[in-house]
């Protein structure tokens, strides 16, 4: 995983035979490998990264993590609104979308109310069984609980890893395996048959603990058999956020966040894997400051 970052608002251009535009960074505002030994890049997930610096330019910033960040901004921006989403979305009209609702009927979250979120969600991942440097997998298409499930998954030591929402049953076993996720967080009841499906396909499912919905309300109490792990409970959205305010971490999430550097990994973001199984870049946790 490596973190390199250019550019400042001060950069000049030029414009090439073709007329393209092509943005030109000064030398000093590129990151210097020379002044730091690495490693540059790593493997492993649980390692920590060097930074490299330029001296001028947004890459000789100081570094940060995303949980200080977020932490910063709820407290600055605590009543504006972090989310809006129009639920319940209205039902189409003679084959046709009918005028969006009133934004005043928008389901909203402040940033407070997405900073409490997330920390409710990260305790519930620690009540669940997810380890430091555990990934979740999110499934679904975009939403409130996908970022919140993501950004959760760092608050609780962690890494985000979503799956895209075409992925085939045989490519999100794929990737809810090699990222190690021990939490699953997904969208939909069809999405639920497609993981089990490709998770018992391939049989070597060894750290799933627990799969969240929340775009259904799965019966109480339900599991699926997983091959490798056995019984796994499906929770509802409410359950988690349920779990997650019932437990008593004893300190452990404040430790866990304490713990992570700006060269730890934050994230495995996939790629399609058009030729051969998807690969996982790794993406630090300072790296949405850039």
């Amino acid at each position: 995983m490596g973190n390199n970052c250019s550019g400042s608002g001060s950069a000049s251009g030029s414009e090439s035979e073709s007329g393209t535009y092509t943005p030109q960074n000064e030398a000093m505002e590129y990151c210097d490998y020379m002044a730091s030994r690495g490693p540059f890049w790593t493997h492993d997930c649980k390692a920590e990264s060097s930074i490299k610096f330029a001296k001028e330019g947004c890459a000789s910033w100081e570094p940060t993590t995303l949980i200080a960040m977020f932490r910063e901004t709820a407290t600055k921006h605590e009543t504006m609104p972090a989310f809006m989403i129009e639920r319940p979305c209205p039902e189409l009209v003679d084959g046709h979308a009918p005028p969006a609702l009133p934004i005043e009927e928008w389901k909203k979250w402040s940033w407070a109310d997405y900073f409490g979120d997330v920390q409710t969600v990260a305790k519930a991942y620690v009540a669940l069984g997810f380890a430091p440097f555990d990934s979740v997998s999110i499934w679904g298409f975009n939403s409130p609980e996908w970022i919140i499930s993501a950004v959760a998954g760092v608050f609780a030591g962690g890494k985000m890893a979503g799956l895209y929402p075409t992925d085939s049953p045989e490519t999100a076993a794929y990737k809810v395996v090699h990222s190690g996720a021990s939490v699953l967080v997904l969208e939909d009841k069809g999405k639920l048959t497609k993981i089990v499906k490709g998770l018992n396909d391939r049989g070597d499912c060894k750290r799933l603990k627990a799969i969240v919905a929340w775009g259904f309300e799965p019966a109480s109490g339900e599991k699926v058999m997983i091959t490798g792990v056995g019984a796994v409970p499906v929770l509802s959205w409410a359950s988690l956020l349920e779990k997650g305010n019932a437990f008593n971490d004893s300190g452990q999430l404040k430790m866990r966040q304490d713990a992570i550097k700006p060269g730890t990994c934050a994230a495995l973001i996939y790629t399609s894997g058009t030729t051969g199984d998807p690969k996982a870049t790794t993406i630090l946790p300072m790296r949405p400051r850039w």
